[in-house]
């Protein structure tokens, strides 16, 4: 879902550069492309716009905005808006995608580079934060071991060995054995 979201932030980012929040009905915008695809995939689902706005926010509170990106009134639709709303619709990349394409908007190539260089950092910064939990965890497993005895002293060398060499299951293994033998 996270994936989903930060695709969906990046195409709906992308679109808002390229003209104002309100356009003409008569314009081909994203927005009123994606609020047509809202009305219809809601209509399918047998949805009113208030119990869309109750699944997608929690509340009945965004059925206005709801009301306005289905009419069309809002050409570039800010993407904390209309994320839940794609999530609970279940809209793919490829129907925001062909939003976009038969927009009369065209993406702001810098920008669209820039939106990719983020989304990217924030995946290395989840998964360095993941990483860095697991050598917290696993640093403490071995403060935890009592160094004593020959068994346990050889076991917390060939983890120590093991966690150098980034094989994290076998220091998992070991320390198991060492807090079994301890």
């Amino acid at each position: 879902m996270l994936r989903s979201l930060n695709v969906c932030h990046c195409v709906v980012s992308r679109m808002r550069t390229a003209r104002g929040k309100y356009a003409e009905m008569s314009e081909n915008t994203f927005g009123s492309l994606l609020g047509q695809l809202v009305h219809s995939k809601r209509q399918i689902l047998g949805l009113t716009q208030m119990q869309l706005a109750e699944d997608a926010y929690g509340s009945a509170g965004k059925t206005r905005r709801i009301s306005e990106l289905e009419s069309g009134k809002v050409a570039n639709p800010h993407p904390k808006t209309i994320d839940p709303i794609i999530v609970t619709l279940d809209i793919t990349e490829e129907d925001l995608a062909q939003c976009m394409a038969k927009s009369n908007s065209q993406p702001n190539v810098s920008l669209e580079l820039a939106y990719t260089e983020a989304r990217s950092l924030v995946d290395l910064e989840v998964f360095l934060t993941a990483k860095a939990q697991e050598l917290v965890e696993l640093k403490n497993k071995f403060q935890a071991i009592d160094g004593s005895g020959e068994e346990i002293s050889n076991l917390r060398h060939d983890a120590f060995a093991a966690l150098s060499a980034g094989d994290y299951a076998a220091v998992d293994e070991l320390l198991k054995k060492a807090e079994y033998v301890q």
